[in-house]
């Protein structure tokens, strides 16, 4: 994937191998396997690199990321 990642505006290209469950033609189940270290100095810069390695960032992108998807699924 190549994308801007929204709250910095830094390039990113995150290589992911994605894997997807379905039942009646909808995503039951979607998960995305990544290095997360290189996917955060891309997107965070310094901030990733020193961080990148850190569970408290990992958790923290996670815990914003299904926060947003709950938002979207909610409207």
């Amino acid at each position: 994937a190549w994308y801007t990642f929204s709250s910095t505006g830094k390039k990113v290209h995150n290589i992911i191998d994605a894997s997807f469950e379905f039942s009646d033609g909808l995503i039951l189940k979607h998960r995305d396997v990544f290095d997360f270290w290189r996917w955060s100095r891309q997107s965070l810069g310094i901030a990733g690199v020193l961080l990148g390695w850190s569970p408290l960032l990992k958790d923290k992108i996670q815990a914003t990321a299904a926060a947003g998807l709950r938002k979207f699924m909610q409207q």
